[in-house]
């Protein structure tokens, strides 16, 4: 087995997030500092600003923030030094680095599409309701089919307990 040249690029993709208390002038002199800082040791292949957005929960105090996302091939040796510059950086509020698969394709979405992938999203969770209502569970239920297993057979065992209970009665009551 031979080992990796270290001068072979890999495909990473990144997505950062600037604070959103930043001005917009502020924002974008930081997304130019690090697109130059990146583009210093890694080919960009493809980037995306995704704009202002509100944050899920807050992180640093923070409720909204500038999302950057890009697509680029370096040394892995670099990267480390990057992600370590990112993370001493008190403007860049969340980061995440990952190496894409090799056949990794980048996608780029308009809000037509968008709005398609949630349809086909609240069809399948739609079926799935269904599914588990035949089943006798309630709405919004997800569950593993072990799961599912365990709970008819546990009540299979009610129902044959109930059935040698009503005997035992019978016979009780003969007495």
């Amino acid at each position: 087995m031979t080992a990796k040249s270290p001068d072979l690029a890999s495909s990473y993709e990144i997505l950062f997030i600037l604070a959103g208390s930043l001005r917009d002038s502020e924002t974008k002199k930081e997304l130019e500092k690090w697109e130059d800082e990146l583009s210093k040791f890694a080919k960009i292949l493809k980037k995306a600003n995704w704009g202002r957005r509100e944050l899920a929960y807050k992180i640093t105090g923070e409720t909204t923030g500038t999302y950057f996302v890009a697509h680029f091939e370096a040394n892995g040796a670099q990267i480390a030094e990057f992600d370590n510059s990112l993370r001493l950086d008190p403007k860049v509020i969340r980061h995440l680095i990952a190496k894409t698969p090799k056949n990794y394709e980048w996608v780029e979405y308009s809000g037509e599409d968008l709005e398609h992938d949630f349809t086909k999203l609240e069809s399948v969770i739609a079926a799935k309701e269904e599914k588990n209502a035949k089943k006798g569970f309630g709405k919004k239920v997800f569950v593993r089919k072990g799961i599912v297993k365990k709970v008819e057979r546990r009540v299979e065992k009610k129902a044959d307990s109930g059935v040698i209970n009503k005997k035992l009665d019978d016979i009780l009551a003969d007495l």
